[in-house]
């Protein structure tokens, strides 16, 4: 199984000179845990290898000190994917964007899917801000995540969406948060007031979908990646 996207590899180190990496591999773990229920794939022995293998790579490639061995680092990456299945969220995690692909309007076109998905969801949770990520726009699209963020971006360029994201939080790993934008808003996507939209309601957020504005650390020097 292919995992598009950039992986989750930091460039911030313990005192002893070793990179830091749980976090990372729980990302890891998490997205080959979630793409892999998306597109009903069961992950094998070979992309347990493959994983580790690129991310272990990434790491010598920007010449980051590990304190494990390849075989160390698959052995935690596996964990992270089984723990991130155990979850209570996994599920609605996994459906949260795909069940819209299933709906019988649906609609053809990449860009056409997209907006379709993102204001059923705007629609359902009864505000227009949301959190997604290029992975999620890929599946949506059918297509690769390159494409969904082309697709992102260009919603923000002609003023379909506000990114709500401020640059110094983003991460790459191309998920921010957005507010859609509909004919007659005059805000250009800021909310000048507490809006719902009509015939829904608001729902809590889980868990795992904070926002990076959410995740922010108040020390930037012991922010973990």
């Amino acid at each position: 199984m292919g995992l598009d996207g950039p992986l989750p590899c930091g460039d911030l180190t313990k005192a002893d000179g070793t990179a830091l990496t749980h976090r990372n591999l729980l990302r890891l773990g998490k997205a080959m845990a979630l793409h892999a229920e998306r597109i009903g794939h069961v992950l094998t022995e070979r992309d347990y290898d493959d994983a580790a293998r690129a991310w272990f790579n990434e790491h010598r490639r920007k010449e980051l000190r590990l304190r494990g061995d390849l075989a160390e680092y698959r052995g935690e990456l596996r964990r992270s994917v089984e723990g991130a299945r155990r979850k209570r969220w996994f599920t609605a995690s996994a459906e949260k964007w795909l069940r819209w692909t299933r709906h019988r309007d649906f609609p053809n076109r990449p860009e056409e899917r997209l907006l379709y998905a993102i204001r059923r969801h705007c629609n359902e949770h009864g505000q227009r801000e949301f959190f997604m990520g290029a992975r999620d726009a890929g599946i949506v699209c059918g297509t690769s995540y390159r494409t969904g963020a082309r697709l992102l971006k260009n919603f923000v360029t002609n003023k379909r969406l506000h990114l709500l994201t401020a640059p110094d939080e983003r991460k790459p790993y191309h998920a921010f948060d957005y507010r859609l934008i509909e004919d007659g808003d005059t805000t250009n996507g800021e909310p000048h007031h507490e809006e719902k939209i009509p015939g829904s309601h608001r729902i809590k957020q889980l868990p795992h979908e904070r926002s990076v504005r959410d995740m922010r650390p108040t020390n930037r020097s012991t922010r973990l990646l």
